[in-house]
């Protein structure tokens, strides 16, 4: 069983940061298509993957996990899921 973190966060522009492992991101990107915009967090050594979406927060995060949810299927646990930079919990 994999363990894979995702974290969906508003900046202060008032856009949807996904950011996770690469194997997630990668699949998450193929539903949002052209909304959204890769980009490493770290140039040395590539793990994570970074996705911004300029549309409606509520909206982005609730659509979000429903395909992190498709997506991870049965054989994934979720280890966690972080929120807004309030810190609240999806």
């Amino acid at each position: 069983m994999m363990n894979i973190s995702l974290a969906i966060m508003i900046d202060h522009n008032n856009r949807c940061i996904i950011y996770g492992e690469i194997a997630i991101i990668t699949q998450l990107e193929q539903y949002f298509g052209q909304e959204t915009r890769r980009f490493t967090l770290d140039q040395d050594f590539v793990n994570e993957l970074q996705i911004v979406i300029a549309e409606h927060p509520d909206y982005t995060v609730r659509r979000a996990l429903e395909v992190f949810a498709k997506v991870s299927a049965t054989n994934t646990e979720i280890k966690s899921i972080a929120g807004d930079t309030l810190g609240t919990l999806y």
